[in-house]
């Protein structure tokens, strides 16, 4: 099977399979992606020219798949991390304005056998870093767990952003494939996609947003836009 060749803006059809090809570039920049549209092959040996099924290549990777890990994880971890933090910058202010230290709302909890603000932060931050790790298939840098005040677990949070920042979607490659495991699932794993879609992704929002909680539990301002961070907001086009 031989594929036609693959021209920007341009169809392209197989001699030997009607396979039709277009290559599109990705809203990333530097990155383009090739979508084959495979008709289906019928018993009698036939292809219905309508494209049942379709897969991306990028430079022989999945393309969608590797770049929506990659956004759902470094890229979207990244922005709840950095959100957080300005969160924290209000409870410290906060922390100032009521004549209270920072560690009274770094040990508060929303329940009695709840984990506290701080360990909230550093299950988030672990979360991420260590989640992005083993979807790429590398060791996550080590962290002690000895954040006493706001400005130490804002540090934390910039550590690991600087972390993920490393990673590009290339990174990615085989990630949706690869076999995840961790000590406490005793012996058993997930494939890549199911651990980030299933665990990963949820344990970074659960962790965030109880922080989030705590914070505004005990009278930070904070609101949703703070949660959910600037938007990308885009200007109409003229007419």
């Amino acid at each position: 099977m031989t594929q036609g060749m693959f021209r920007t803006g341009k169809i392209s059809v197989s001699s030997q399979c009607p396979i039709v090809a277009i290559r599109v570039r990705a809203r990333t920049p530097g990155l383009v992606s090739t979508c084959c549209y495979e008709p289906l092959v019928l018993r009698t040996g036939r292809f219905d020219p309508w494209p049942i099924a379709t897969s991306y290549l990028w430079w022989g990777l999945h393309f969608p798949e590797v770049l929506m890990l990659y956004d759902l994880t470094v890229t979207q971890f990244s922005r709840m991390l950095q959100n957080l933090s300005q969160c924290l910058d209000k409870a410290s202010a906060f922390a100032d304005t009521k004549k209270i230290t920072g560690e009274v709302l770094l040990n508060s909890r929303l329940a009695p056998d709840q984990f506290n603000l701080l360990r909230q932060i550093q299950i988030a931050c672990d979360t991420a870093k260590a989640g992005v790790a083993r979807l790429t298939g590398q060791e996550p840098p080590a962290h002690p767990d000895d954040e006493q005040t706001i400005a130490d677990a804002k540090a934390r949070i910039d550590k690991v952003v600087a972390y993920l920042q490393t990673f590009t979607a290339k990174d990615f490659a085989g990630a949706e494939e690869r076999e995840i495991t961790q000590p406490r699932w005793a012996g058993k794993y997930l494939l890549g996609r199911e651990f980030a879609m299933l665990h990963m992704i949820p344990n970074l929002y659960f962790h965030v947003t109880t922080a989030y909680a705590i914070l505004r539990h005990n009278g930070v301002e904070v609101g949703k836009k703070d949660y959910l961070g600037a938007m990308p907001f885009r200007e109409p086009k003229q007419a």
